[in-house]
């Protein structure tokens, strides 16, 4: 009877176990990806975020919001393309920084805090369901390494032009509102 006792424990634990534990995902579960970045409480010139939003199609758009979202400041908005090979790196940085798997629940989220820069990434998966993973800039630890290396992937998607055109309106806004 004890042994029958001890058996029905450890089933009962494992199926537990394994119903409780995280859904883990491939890169080819991934359909969208969004990056956003903010750097932080700034006067208006100086104030700006953006939001990289990349689809499994090789397609992605970038918007710029130079200031604050006040329905006056400038927004700059940007579709592009990208090639089947910056999507395998893509795909290599999300296996690499494990955000798609299980040890995705050592990753804290915490809400984001007044001063400093903030960045948040969504990650929309879809299996038998859709989800929706959430991280934000307090991953750490053996992580934190890996996770800066797939951000950084993110922003290479956009191309050069993009980024070279959004650092002259960025420039221009801090020059004709810091006079």
């Amino acid at each position: 009877m004890k042994n029958k006792i001890i058996f029905l424990f450890v089933l009962t634990s494992l199926i537990l176990s394994s119903c409780l534990r995280s859904q883990e995902y491939s890169t080819d579960d991934w359909t969208k990806i969004e990056y956003f970045y903010e750097n932080g409480s700034l006067p208006p010139p100086y104030h700006y975020e953006y939001m990289i939003t990349i689809m499994k199609d090789l397609k992605g758009t970038v918007k710029f919001l130079l200031g604050y979202d006040d329905g006056k400041s400038p927004v700059l908005n940007y579709e592009f393309t990208f090639t089947n090979e910056q999507l395998e790196i893509l795909n290599k940085s999300i296996k690499k920084s494990k955000v798609l798997t299980d040890q995705r629940n050592s990753f804290r989220y915490e809400e984001l805090t007044e001063g400093g820069s903030s960045m948040s990434l969504k990650i929309t998966v879809v299996t038998d369901k859709t989800e929706v993973l959430e991280f934000n800039r307090y991953v750490e630890g053996k992580y934190k390494d890996g996770f800066e290396k797939l951000l950084a992937s993110i922003n290479n998607l956009v191309p050069e032009n993009v980024w070279n055109e959004f650092k002259q309106k960025k420039e221009e806004q801090e020059n004709s509102k810091g006079k």
